[in-house]
């Protein structure tokens, strides 16, 4: 689905985008339990735009919790989408 660098990154989701998490990644992938609201899943994604748009699609449901580079890398993304609205 995406094409990049292949990273292992760590997903924040809310507990209602498990569905969304395990149609995208298998039923293989561990999800673990954060809180009583959340989940964290640890996949191996391409690291893209096209990944970056998928996560920002589901809005504040899914998060990129780490590594912190791909953090950084998505708020920057994110930065520039919204620098080039008029």
């Amino acid at each position: 689905m995406f094409h990049g660098e292949e990273e292992n990154i760590t997903l924040r989701c809310e507990n209602s985008m498990a569905g969304i998490i395990i149609d995208r990644f298998g039923k293989e992938v561990p999800l673990r339990k954060d809180g009583d609201e959340y989940f964290t899943a640890r996949v191996k994604v391409a690291v893209s735009h096209q990944f970056y748009g998928w996560v920002v699609g589901l809005g504040t449901g899914i998060q990129i919790a780490a590594p912190e580079k791909i953090k950084a890398d998505y708020k920057e993304y994110l930065k520039h989408i919204i620098s080039v609205l008029h």
